[in-house]
């Protein structure tokens, strides 16, 4: 599967919406997010962005 190609069909990529599927030993957890993509990499990869809102309030993220 490329960058370019949904995990899901494209009838379920509603903005906002989550889906996960199961394939064989492959768990899939699809969102769209109303953001540009490269934003929504960052937040993802970069220990600067991923701090701010991985896991519950109050958590800490001390390896990244």
């Amino acid at each position: 599967m490329t960058t370019d190609e949904p995990a899901t069909s494209p009838s379920t990529h509603v903005l906002g919406m989550m889906s996960t599927t199961i394939d064989g030993l492959d768990f899939i957890a699809s969102r769209v997010f109303d953001a540009p993509r490269a934003l929504v990499f960052d937040a993802f990869s970069d220990c600067a962005h991923l701090a701010h809102w991985w896991g519950p309030s109050g958590w800490t993220l001390p390896v990244c």
